[in-house]
């Protein structure tokens, strides 16, 4: 293990975007913001969300034009 190096980040390569570490420069500061005081009044972040997986499913199912048993959903765990 003494001889790992440790993880450097990677440098940014321009006119990209990077899919695999859930960075997403595409969207702007202040939308971003905006909709994080709106979903900050909408829920209560000191309890896990319940009840929306299904309905998640359906509208996710309806936009991708595919069966609701085609679409997985998951909380990054």
């Amino acid at each position: 293990m003494s001889k790992l190096s440790g993880y450097q980040k990677p440098k940014k390569i321009a006119d990209s975007l990077k899919l695999d570490s859930n960075e997403n420069f595409v969207i702007g500061k202040q939308f971003q913001l905006g909709l994080i005081n709106a979903a900050k009044r909408r829920c209560d972040i000191r309890e896990y969300p319940l009840g929306g997986t299904e309905k998640l499913v359906a509208k996710l199912s309806e936009y991708l034009k595919v069966p609701s048993n085609m679409v997985g959903v998951g909380n990054g765990s």
